[in-house]
Order: C-alpha cells, then sequence, then structure tokens
C-alpha cells in the first residue's frame, strides 16, 4: 500500500499509520466465542416432596463460527462506535492494544443469563505464527459475574394448579465474585477470565484480487453547498465503480454488488416518533423534503434541501449485494454545518431527537 493510500485511508477512518501499515491486508474470516454459565443442582427433600438447590456447577460453552469483516473496518467500528481508545503497539509483545474504560453486556449460555460491568476492557490484536492468522482478543477482567437462574421454585405447591404465582421454576438473581466462581469450577481466576475471552481471527489476502478494506468519503460537487457526492475507497484506492464483483469479499464471495444510501439528521424537536428514524436520529422529515438521489449507485450523489438547524448530518452507507440479512454496511457522516467528516457517534446523535 502506498504512502498516499495510507494517508487516505487514516482521513476518512481516523486509525493510526501502524495499525493501517499492520492490518491493511488482513480480512476477519472466522470467530470463537466463549462464555460460561451456572446450573443449579437440586435434590428432592424426601420429606417435603420439594427439589431444594445443592449447588451450582460452571458449563462452559465455547464454539467457532464464520465471520467476515475488513480487519480495518472491524477495528474502525470498536474505536469510533463501541467507544474503544487506541493505546499504541506494546514493544514486548508486539500486540496493538485498545482500551474501552467500561464495557458491559450479557450473554445466555445453556438458559443461563450471565451479566457483567467491567471497568476496563481490552483488545488486543496480533499476528499468531503458530495458527498463521492475526487474532483479535477481546478481554475483559470483572470483578465479580451476575446470572439469572433458571432454578426450582422452594414455595411451589404441588397441590395446586401450575400458574404465574404458582410455578414449578423462577428466575433468580445471583452474583459471584470472580474467585469464588473459580473455587466452584475448580480452576484459576485467569481461566475464569480466558473463558469469557472472545477471539476473532484473520488472515492476509492480495489486494488485487480481494477487498481488504471499505471507507467512503462525502464532499460538496459542483457549485451549489446542497449538492453532495459520495466516493467509495477500496483497499486505499478511490473505486470508478466497475469491476466491483471481480473482487473476493470478506464472505468469500466474488460477483457481489453494492448498493448506496443518502440519509439526513437534523435536530428535529417533534413530539412523536417519526417514521423512518433510526437509532442516529430522525432522517429528514422535519424538514419539508428529505434528500433527493441522483447518479448511479457506484457514483452516488445527492441533493440536501435548504436547511436552518444548528444540527444537520448527512450519511452516506453502502450495503454489499445480494442483500442476505448478514450484510456488512458501512458508513460516512459529514456535518454540514462545519464541513467536515465525523467519526464518533456521538457527534452526531442529538439529545432531543426522537425516533422508531
Amino acid at each position: 500500500m502506498t504512502q498516499v493510500e495510507i494517508e487516505k485511508i487514516k482521513s476518512l477512518s481516523g486509525l493510526e499509520t501502524d495499525v493501517i501499515t499492520k492490518l491493511a491486508n488482513v480480512v476477519v474470516q472466522e470467530m470463537r466465542v466463549n462464555s460460561f454459565g451456572l446450573q443449579p443442582v437440586s435434590k428432592r427433600n424426601q420429606t417435603t416432596g420439594q427439589l431444594e438447590l445443592q449447588y451450582y456447577r460452571v458449563v462452559r460453552q465455547s464454539k467457532y463460527q464464520r465471520a467476515g469483516d475488513y480487519a480495518l473496518n472491524f477495528v474502525e467500528t470498536y474505536q469510533h462506535e463501541r467507544n474503544y481508545a487506541y493505546v499504541g503497539e506494546n514493544l514486548e509483545t508486539g500486540k496493538l492494544e485498545w482500551v474501552n474504560p467500561e464495557v458491559s453486556f450479557a450473554m445466555t449460555t445453556n438458559g443461563t443469563t450471565k451479566i457483567h460491568t467491567t471497568p476496563e476492557g481490552r483488545m488486543y490484536v496480533y499476528f499468531s505464527p503458530q495458527l498463521s492468522k492475526w487474532v483479535f482478543e477481546m478481554q475483559s477482567r470483572p470483578d465479580s459475574y451476575t446470572f439469572l437462574v433458571r432454578e426450582a421454585n422452594p414455595n411451589f405447591d404441588p397441590t395446586r394448579p401450575v400458574s404465574a404465582s404458582n410455578s414449578r421454576q423462577i428466575t433468580v438473581r445471583r452474583e459471584f465474585a470472580v474467585e469464588e466462581l473459580a473455587a466452584m469450577a475448580k480452576v484459576s481466576v485467569e481461566t475464569i477470565y480466558q473463558w469469557d475471552t472472545d477471539y476473532y481471527y484473520g488472515v492476509e489476502r492480495d489486494p488485487e484480487t480481494h477487498i481488504t478494506s471499505i471507507f467512503l468519503e462525502i464532499f460538496n460537487s459542483g457549485d451549489s453547498l446542497n449538492v453532495y457526492a459520495g466516493q467509495v475507497y477500496i483497499n486505499g484506492k478511490p473505486f470508478s465503480g466497475t469491476g466491483y464483483g471481480n473482487y473476493v469479499t470478506a464472505v468469500g464471495k466474488t460477483g457481489s454488488d453494492y448498493v448506496a444510501r443518502w440519509k439526513m439528521y437534523n435536530d428535529c424537536t417533534k413530539e412523536t416518533a417519526v417514521n423512518g428514524g433510526s437509532e442516529a436520529g430522525n432522517y429528514g422529515l422535519c424538514e419539508l423534503v428529505g434528500p433527493m438521489q441522483s447518479g448511479d449507485e457506484q457514483n452516488p450523489r445527492v441533493f440536501v434541501p435548504q436547511y436552518d438547524r444548528e444540527f444537520a448530518i448527512l450519511e452516506l452507507q453502502i450495503e454489499e449485494l445480494p442483500a442476505q440479512g448478514k450484510n456488512l454496511i458501512y458508513h460516512a457522516y459529514f456535518d454540514m454545518k462545519t464541513r467536515t467528516l465525523l467519526f464518533e457517534p456521538a457527534m452526531r446523535t442529538p439529545d432531543n431527537v426522537v425516533f422508531l
């Protein structure tokens, strides 16, 4: 990849030069999802006939599944949309490191929902000679885990009909320190954390035959400040609009295409939801006329009506075809007030927006 291409990707993604140079040709192909849950073990009381909880068994789950994404787009999503700050390369380990000040999520394993919030989540990216693959390690180390467990209802009355107030099982919220879980599973605390770490795996591809990154640019087109154009960059090069189907995509297919869409967001103060809304705001419907698209799908242009708002954001997105519900969608956001590209979602979400 040339220096010009590196600088272009840097300007469109906000990623650092060392990240771009290392991951420029890497495509994410699979993932290993790790988790664990609690399995209650009960025993029937011979006197009362009731099931009584004896102890919990820690149940581990690990599975591989296919994944498809471009490494630079993958880390850009974590950096800008999931609040992972790039720390740099650890010179001792050779790993690229990102840190998130707080990570919260829930995962269901064998019918048990595990919830945790950790004061710090980390992403490590490195090449593994043993696997001959790039590894994207998603790690968190909470002090405790909370589980929503289905247990036998100690108050169940077998002489009464089963109902909502007299159910055989109830959902109970249980919290355990990580040291308690390690003791229950008869493993170390470090092993518990390993059971909760996800991994993505990527391989290097030839940018002449494979797509390895997709980024978008938005800019004014023509004499009017209300006419905008979009440019797609594939592997750091401006895409001319022909030959997309000749590339191998992240899911290993050729013959694909993409569709381009425009949206406009503003500081609408309507008190009710507006059809067409999204998590980023309202789609132009607070204006009398929405954006009108022109040009072809590969070289999209849009006319934006006159606006008088404090908040006006234009979005260009492309989606790979055929649309099958699992396609990757790539975005670019443009602040029409400051005429600058935006990276962070918080910069494009007004507090007073109402959406469906």
